[in-house]
């Protein structure tokens, strides 16, 4: 059994395991780049229309939660690398539940609530439309230009 030290490891392996499977299963190659963004949206919308199909037994949902921490934690790890962000637990707006987050000066993002958003409430959860609206209010934010690649 392999025990993990942080959140951010889980993450980080779990995004791995992504880039690995992205290219296994939807001939995808995933660099952690935002041009990549466009074939996770892809992913997610094919991983979506597998998984409306199943019944919301406990056997399924564990599917689907299996599905957001996969590309939850890819589309985490692009935000993170990108804008010098960390993963942390914490509080989901308006729940009592703790999931991960990225933490960018403050702001929290949480990448895997969207990707579960985007795979059980459709296209209106867009992926790429949302990261520019973090890439937009985190440009207002941070004192530089543009984030280093």
């Amino acid at each position: 059994m392999v025990v993990y030290e942080s959140i951010a490891q889980i993450m980080q392996v779990s995004a791995a395991k992504a880039v690995e499977l992205a290219s296994e299963r939807f001939g995808f190659h995933l660099d952690y780049s935002e041009a990549t963004l466009e074939p996770l949206e892809t992913i997610v919308t094919n991983v979506a229309a597998d998984l409306s199909a199943l019944d919301p037994s406990a056997a399924d949902k564990g599917k689907i939660e299996y599905e957001t921490k996969l590309w939850g934690s890819y589309f985490g790890e692009i935000i993170r690398q990108r804008w010098n962000g960390a993963w942390e637990l914490s509080t989901y707006p308006g729940s009592a539940i703790t999931v991960p987050a990225v933490s960018i000066r403050g702001a929290q993002i949480f990448p895997l609530m969207k990707v579960y958003r985007r795979i059980t409430l459709g296209d209106a959860e867009n992926l790429w439309n949302y990261y520019q609206k973090i890439r937009q209010n985190l440009l207002h934010v941070l004192p530089i230009d543009e984030p280093s690649v």
